[in-house]
């Protein structure tokens, strides 16, 4: 038999299965016998990854085998030649007769939760098993597993038929390095991870064959991909309107329980996601039944972990925590207040909140309410002088602004002039304890610009009554 087709000499060809990404594929039938497997010729034979990553996908799938997962059994091939190029690599695994949970789901138009909560927790038993045996799936989707069909008249249950089929892009923590380039990415149209498409990230982090799982019970229940952990709009798959698990399920308790479920499960930072195959059982389980819901996480780490995710998500929750630090700036200026206004005399100097702003809002920053005025005056005449300082921020960086203003005298107390415009007098980073000597500065110098312009309109308003 020609070197050029080796898998000939024990399989002949029957018809053509949808070719994946790293080989061609075939129904074959044994020479030996009626059995039928699936034959998969490398489609780049020439190339030494492509060579070792096939002899990879074998080694996996039969140590998963062994080990009782729900995937094909290999039932022959020449990969363990990879290394000699002139030997065209392929290998025969077992046929699985019967649809993809793709197609199963989009003619339902999704499963009924409790059904596609069996089948996830079956799901879960393969990839924890692999994990285990330090082997990652890496692509997971609805193409890549199979519902067996059974005999008619068996009673078939759908999460007792299902194999994930496709190890082509699994990786052996255990095994050489070299086999996956730190530098490639990952990526499927089903459910895109950041971790997975930005060079530079960790394709090898098992974490994410967790968060394929939460993405496939998704797809179960909605008959709808999740594709990104969040839209231009900033929500989760789960949350997205016309295709939420709400307007599937209805708003009831076990509902609510899923949206936490998918909260953790879709969130962006892998950190806050589930941190392993047992943690995200463990959740459904206590969605499903909820009488047997026990606390399997602590307290203090979960409170951490919410705090983070709204520290990162909520504007509101970050608004806060720079007005602490804004507050800072803030109490600074009163003491120096404090500290000065006896050097003025006969001034009179004068801090308070500042209720409402005369010079109207600065483009592009928010608001904190951590805003103060300076009034200075005389006691003898009515003009005064106002100095306003507003800490406001912009995306998460705060900034001091001073502007001044004046009124009183023979206009009345609702005569106020801008003085210039408003000015910046330092930035600081929301998050961190601003230094405030900056400001302190520029309080002092304005203070006493202050006095300056009260005098002069004090003696001008004095030079026209003569």
């Amino acid at each position: 038999m020609s070197t050029k087709e080796p898998w000939l000499e024990r399989w002949k060809i029957v018809s053509d299965l949808s070719g994946g990404g790293q080989g061609t594929t075939f129904v074959v039938q044994s020479a030996a016998g009626p059995g039928l497997g699936v034959l998969k010729i490398l489609r780049y034979q020439e190339s030494d990854e492509a060579r070792r990553r096939m002899f990879r996908e074998v080694n996996n799938l039969r140590v998963l085998h062994n080990a009782g997962c729900r995937i094909p059994q290999v039932l022959g091939g020449n990969t363990e030649q990879f290394e000699d190029t002139r030997v065209p690599l392929f290998f025969v695994m077992e046929f699985i007769e019967g649809e993809t949970l793709a197609t199963h789901v989009s003619k339902t138009k999704g499963l009924p939760l409790t059904e596609a909560a069996a089948l996830l927790l079956k799901l879960c038993e393969t990839i924890r098993i692999g994990q285990k045996e330090t082997i990652l799936h890496r692509d997971l989707k609805p193409e890549n597993i199979v519902i067996r069909s059974v005999p008619a008249g068996s009673p078939g249950v759908l999460e007792h038929n299902i194999v994930i089929v496709d190890y082509g892009l699994s990786f052996n923590r255990n095994e050489d390095e070299l086999l996956t380039h730190g530098s490639e990415t990952l990526d499927n149209k089903f459910l895109s991870l950041p971790e997975r498409r930005v060079p530079g990230g960790d394709r090898r982090d098992p974490r994410s064959d967790v968060t394929g799982l939460c993405g496939i019970l998704y797809y179960c229940i909605t008959g709808e991909l999740p594709v990104d952990l969040v839209d231009a709009n900033g929500n989760a798959p789960h949350m997205r309107r016309g295709r939420s698990i709400r307007e599937k399920l209805g708003d009831n308790g076990t509902t609510r329980q899923l949206e936490a479920l998918f909260g953790r499960g879709f969130s962006v930072n892998i950190e806050y996601r589930f941190q392993s195959v047992e943690e995200f059982v463990s959740r459904l389980k206590e969605v499903m039944d909820p009488s047997a819901r026990v606390p399997n996480q602590d307290l203090t780490v979960v409170a951490k972990r919410g705090a983070e995710s709204l520290m990162a998500r909520d504007r509101k929750t970050q608004l806060a925590a720079y007005k602490q630090n804004a507050e800072m700036v803030v109490d600074e200026l009163g003491r120096l207040i404090a500290e000065i206004e006896d050097e003025i005399e006969p001034f009179a100097l004068r801090m308070g909140n500042a209720m409402s702003a005369h010079g109207g809002n600065i483009e592009g920053y928010e608001n904190m309410d951590a805003n103060r005025i300076i009034l200075i005056s005389d006691h003898n005449n009515s003009n005064w002088v106002q100095v306003e300082y507003r800490v406001l921020v912009c995306g998460s960086q705060c900034a001091v602004w001073r502007c001044l203003f004046k009124g009183g005298g023979s206009g009345g107390a609702g005569n106020v002039t801008k003085i210039g415009e408003w000015e910046c007098v330092m930035r600081f980073e929301g998050m961190e304890k601003p230094g405030t000597g900056a400001v302190m500065q520029d309080c002092e110098a304005i203070v006493a610009d202050a006095v300056q312009i009260l005098v002069g309109d004090i003696l001008e308003a004095g030079e026209g009554k003569k």
